[in-house]
């Protein structure tokens, strides 16, 4: 398995791979396989260097698509380098994430964000098998993979779920349909929009991302359906591995109660807002 770094904190149920799957194999799905599926829209700009993988996309001011997803920097470097990758989002005008993961360099990289001002939230990076027992349908809950007529609703339920503008939002959803490696999954209640979910596929895993519910219909078993939909649809495809890195506070232990385990857990640093 790629070693321990002094970035990574947390529990390492990675060192128990799942049948047919080796520790190397594993930590690298959970670790870098969401940095390879990356979606680009038109104005997208990547900067892909062996130290740095950086993500830009001026239209999608807040909601995505404008990360440091790793970089590796010489200690004597470091702060250059940093202030160059926060001007350039400075200059789009976006929002951002830099996930400070385990095999990022300097070891005090998340020292040296906080100490340009930026705050962090505890991500846990997490994977299953695909395989499950799906639970039981609840009455009056209907899930679908979204198409061109219900991708409005999607983008409509999304924006509200995270408190969005839907508009930038849907450049992203009109790529997703014509992407072959990503799903959308849209749940209703009694035939309203309730919860949205995505999912993309790599060679042999899946990467759950973007789920939320809307407030009125949790605790309806949505979010339960939702990532039951995407192992299932991951699985007839022939993938047996889902990861996903989720907020520690409020996905993440739903995601273990449903048969998650943690791999390690990291920070993601981004503006202070007001």
């Amino acid at each position: 398995m790629h070693p321990r770094h002094p970035n990574a904190t947390g529990s390492s149920e990675a060192e128990a791979p799942l049948e047919g799957w080796t520790k190397e194999a594993l930590w690298s799905e959970v670790l870098q396989g969401p940095r390879r599926l990356t979606l680009r829209l038109t104005d997208t700009q990547v900067i892909e260097r062996p130290d740095l993988l950086q993500v830009i996309t001026p239209s999608l001011r807040a909601g995505g698509l404008n990360e440091v997803a790793f970089c590796d920097f010489e200690p004597g470097h470091a702060d250059e380098e940093i202030d160059l990758a926060l001007a350039r989002f400075a200059q789009a005008r976006v929002s951002f994430r830099w996930g400070v993961f385990p095999d990022c360099r300097p070891l005090n990289l998340a020292q040296r964000l906080t100490e340009r001002g930026l705050v962090s939230h505890t991500v846990q990076a997490l994977f299953r098998s695909t395989e499950h027992s799906p639970p039981t349908p609840r009455a009056g809950l209907e899930l679908t993979r979204v198409d061109e007529r219900s991708l409005p609703e999607f983008s409509r339920v999304m924006a509200e779920g995270w408190g969005l503008d839907p508009e930038p939002l849907r450049a992203v959803h009109r790529a997703s349909l014509t992407d072959e490696r990503t799903y959308l999954s849209l749940a209703r209640v009694s035939g309203v929009g309730a919860g949205v979910a995505t999912a993309v596929l790599s060679e042999r895993a899946v990467l759950l991302l973007g789920a939320v519910v809307l407030p009125q219909f949790r605790r309806r078993g949505v979010y339960q359906a939702l990532v039951s939909k995407r192992l299932l649809d991951a699985r007839a495809v022939g993938r047996s591995l889902a990861v996903t890195h989720a907020m520690a506070t409020t996905s993440a232990p739903i995601l273990k109660a449903l048969g998650f385990s943690e791999a390690f857990q990291f920070e993601s640093f981004g503006p202070r807002y007001r």
